[in-house]
């Protein structure tokens, strides 16, 4: 009985001295060889380790480290995947305030026109403005001519009527100048809204999908 038990924790002491967390390493070799060891093999250097433990279930992966150029690649891709996470970020926020701001495309056509009203009107007045400053450069030739056939072509009268024309010119340069912005913001809003109008036909039909 003695003996039995003194056997017994002769076998559990001597148990206790091997490791309870052994690991094993595997690679490949570049021979193609699969290589195990209790500690990491010469062969597995530059290489992908996979370790286990004694029982052998997988605990983690040793990758070698990168080349220069493997790590320049690595930055590319990272930041190639950062640019289409922010691509992807920018439409989700559009696709917010599309649907927020516009529950048709009806809706949008309407805002169009609204905006189009106002610029529109302020066209309008400019080119009325355009047409009488027309009559009035017209008003001052005729009188112009009658002036000469009066013999009134002195110097003040020349003086009078260049300092008349130079201020028409004027403002018809002015007016004509306007007409060109409010021109450019028509085509402006018109190009915007048909885009806005595209965009929320793709998001409306992503969204039926």
């Amino acid at each position: 009985m003695i003996q039995a038990f003194r056997f017994g924790l002769a076998l559990l002491c001597l148990s206790s001295t091997i490791p309870a967390y052994a690991e094993i390493y595997r690679c490949t070799s570049n021979e193609g060889k699969p290589v195990s060891s209790d500690r990491i093999p010469n062969e597995c250097k530059g290489k992908v380790i996979r370790i286990f433990s004694n029982q052998g279930s997988f605990k983690s992966e040793i990758t070698p480290p990168l080349s220069a150029a493997e790590k320049q690649k690595k930055a590319q891709e990272i930041e190639s995947q950062q640019q289409q996470k922010m691509v992807e970020d920018e439409l989700q926020r559009e696709e917010r305030f599309l649907t927020a701001h516009f529950r048709s495309e009806s809706d949008i056509t309407q805002a169009q026109k609204k905006a189009l009203e106002i610029i529109e009107a302020k066209k309008k007045m400019v080119l009325e403005q355009l047409d009488l400053l027309a009559n009035m450069v017209n008003d001052l030739s005729k009188e112009i001519s009658s002036a000469k056939q009066a013999d009134k072509n002195s110097k003040s009268f020349q003086q009078l009527y260049q300092s008349r024309l130079d201020e028409l010119a004027r403002s018809i340069k002015k007016s004509q100048d306007q007409l060109a912005t409010y021109e450019a913001e028509i085509d402006r809003i018109n190009r915007e809204f048909n885009q806005t109008l595209q965009r929320y036909r793709v998001v409306v039909a992503s969204r039926r999908r």
